[in-house]
C-alpha cells in the first residue's frame, strides 16, 4: 500500500510540474497494485500505544467471614505499587503519593474512613475520596462484615480527570465495613472500622 501511495504521489508531482511547463518531459510508471511494500518500510513505523485502559490491577482484602472476630482494618502499607506516571501526576497536583492507597489508576485516602457524618432518618454517611487517572465508570459499595448489609456509593459528579472524586456511602450504622471500588479492570478494597460520628452532614 505504501509503495502505491509513493508512486501515486510521484505521478501527481510530475503531472503538476508538466502543467506548469506545458509539456511532459518524463513518464513515471506507477507500481502495480500487486507489488508489496518493502519490509523495511512496512515494519519501520509503529503506532504509539495508549496508556488507557490500564491492565487489570487488584489490591485489598476479601470480605471476611461473618464469624471473624474484631475488625482487621486495612493499613496503608498494604497498598499496590503506584505507576510512575500516576506518581508524577500526584506531585503536579501537589498531593503526597505516600498518603494514598490503591492500584493502577485508582487511589483513595484511608485516614478519613473511620469517621461518619450524621444524616436525617438515623442514617450516617461515610465520605470517601478517590483519585482517578481517566474517565471511566466508578462504582463503590460497602458491606457490613458482621451482618452482610450492602450499600452503594453516591456521587454528585461529574468531576474532571485526572483528579479526585468524592463518593458518600449511606451507612445504616457504625461498625466494621468492607469497601470495594471497581474502576474498569481495577478493583480496590479495604476494611475500615467506622467508629467515630461527626456532624451534621
Amino acid at each position: 500500500m505504501r509503495g502505491s501511495r509513493v508512486a501515486g504521489a510521484l505521478v501527481l508531482l510530475a503531472t503538476l510540474s508538466a502543467c506548469g511547463r506545458g509539456t511532459v518531459s518524463a513518464q513515471i510508471p506507477p507500481l502495480t497494485p500487486s507489488s508489496p511494500p518493502p519490509p523495511s518500510l512496512s515494519n519501520s513505523v509503529s503506532a504509539p500505544s495508549s496508556p488507557f485502559p490500564r491492565p487489570e490491577a487488584t489490591v485489598g482484602p476479601d470480605l471476611p467471614k461473618k464469624k471473624a472476630k474484631g475488625c482487621a482494618v486495612t493499613k496503608l502499607r498494604s497498598r499496590g505499587e503506584m505507576p510512575p506516571d500516576v506518581n508524577e501526576q500526584f506531585r503536579q497536583e501537589q498531593l503526597n503519593p505516600d498518603d494514598w492507597y490503591g492500584a493502577g489508576g485508582l487511589w483513595t485516602l484511608l485516614d478519613t474512613t473511620d469517621t461518619a457524618y450524621k444524616r436525617s432518618g438515623g442514617i450516617v454517611t461515610l465520605r470517601t475520596v478517590w483519585w482517578r487517572d481517566h474517565d471511566e465508570a466508578l462504582t463503590v459499595e460497602a458491606v457490613a462484615t458482621k451482618t452482610g448489609e450492602t450499600v452503594r456509593g453516591e456521587s454528585p459528579g461529574p468531576y474532571p480527570v485526572p483528579g479526585v472524586q468524592p463518593i458518600s456511602l449511606p451507612l445504616p450504622h457504625l461498625g466494621c465495613w468492607h469497601v470495594t471500588a471497581t474502576f474498569g479492570e481495577t478493583k480496590v478494597s479495604f476494611i475500615t472500622d467506622v467508629s467515630r460520628l461527626a456532624g451534621p452532614d
